[in-house]
């Protein structure tokens, strides 16, 4: 099937979306509210309004103590789990001794970071061996012996492909990237071996990996595709430049909402250097400067975000009353206690009023390490104890914002 020509993208973006203007402030879900006993104890553990850098503590409980994380979390993403109150990721392990070379480049297992004892603790050994970026048996991934009991997914990039359900407890995974599966390893099929397109649920209570059936879309992104949880709802929402599908958590099964017909849902938002985020009051997905599938120039100006709405199944522009110097995006998340959108840019944090349509800088000084921001920079937010919880590479930090900034 052949690609539209940049006009035709453009086209079909313009016949897609429609104008958004404020409306009055929805009630929280009763997931999303703070806690009053979490966030008593992050004020005593924060300060308001400035970052607390955190060096993390790594545990590696038994029986997975012959090894060691590895850090190998680029292109990835966070998610909060509010059922543990940890930020959960994925990232690297190796039972290599320290200093040794080894060409593991993929996000295999889970970890968890406790935003307020610092802990970031191996929670789920995968059950493969991660490789490099080869097709070479010798050096790519490959699934142990245990994988043929219990199943984990391959290594990957994750992208923006994980999210924890709260109305589930479940932690969920889909897509990815890793050049070395499928692969000719002779263990891959032997050891019930999987490749990225697929979907995962793990069971947070029980720490177990379950592979779930995979959406039927004719045509798919495994790049940068969104995956995300919207509270309330029993679902979870799937993303990419060609489709939005919808997972029902109780009925397991998806439904295609847009798309599906070979051409791009309007505009791609989900490309490198976007940001995702979910409006838990509005039930919405949030994307801000992302790019067309066809072309790196931006469709959308800088005061402008796209939004997917999930009553209406639409697709629609939010534009500001003002304009900001924001470029580019690397994180954001949504502030459920201030209404407010908070993204992290070269110039410093942005803030942006979803109901007055406003953009402001906030006036919060950066670690040295986040006044320059890459690509693997990444915001969660706690909910339950008002944290706005930063990543980037090895470094952590927690923000604790009031409301008292101007």
């Amino acid at each position: 099937m052949s690609r539209l020509s940049t006009p035709a993208c453009l086209v079909a973006f313009a016949c897609c979306i429609a104008p958004v203007h404020a409306a009055d402030v929805p009630p929280l879900p009763v997931g999303c509210r703070p806690d009053p006993v979490l966030a008593a104890e992050a004020e005593k553990r924060f300060p308001a309004n400035q970052w607390v850098e955190i060096t993390p503590k790594t545990i590696i409980p038994e029986p997975w103590q012959g090894g060691r994380q590895f850090w190998v979390n680029s292109f990835s993403s966070l998610a909060y789990c509010g059922s543990l109150g940890v930020v959960m990721t994925m990232d690297g392990y190796t039972t290599a001794p320290a200093g040794k070379m080894i060409p593991n480049n993929y996000s295999d297992s889970v970890y968890t970071f406790d935003p307020i004892s610092g802990a970031l603790e191996l929670f789920k050994r995968s059950n493969w061996q991660a490789g490099a970026r080869s097709k070479d048996p010798a050096v790519t991934s490959y699934p142990y012996d245990e994988n043929r009991i219990e199943p984990t997914p391959c290594p990957r990039h994750l992208y923006k492909g994980i999210t924890w359900s709260p109305d589930d407890d479940a932690f969920y995974l889909i897509n990815g990237a890793n050049a070395g599966v499928p692969n000719e390893h002779p263990k891959y099929a032997l050891n019930n071996g999987t490749a990225t397109y697929t979907f995962w649920m793990m069971d947070v209570a029980r720490r177990t990996w379950k592979q779930l059936a995979y959406p039927k879309l004719k045509r798919t992104d495994q790049y940068e595709t969104v995956l995300t949880a919207i509270p309330g709802t029993g679902k979870l929402f799937y993303f990419d430049a060609w489709n939005v599908a919808s997972y029902d958590l109780k009925a397991g099964t998806w439904s295609v909402l847009k798309g599906d017909d070979g051409r791009p849902v309007g505009f791609n938002s989900y490309a490198a250097g976007g940001v995702a985020m979910v409006d838990s009051r509005r039930c919405k997905v949030v994307f801000y400067w992302g790019n067309c599938w066809r072309t790196k120039e931006p469709l959308l100006t800088r005061d402008q975000l796209y939004v997917y709405d999930v009553a209406t199944n639409e697709h629609a522009v939010l534009t500001s009353t003002n304009q900001m110097d924001a470029t580019p995006i690397v994180a954001g998340t949504y502030l459920a206690h201030l209404d407010t959108y908070l993204l992290l840019c070269e110039q410093g944090l942005r803030t942006f009023d979803p109901t007055a349509l406003v953009w402001k800088t906030l006036p919060v000084a950066l670690p040295a390490w986040m006044s320059k921001p890459g690509s693997w920079t990444y915001f969660t937010y706690d909910a339950k104890r008002k944290l706005v919880i930063c990543n980037s590479r090895t470094n952590w930090a927690v923000l604790r914002l009031d409301g008292t900034l101007p």
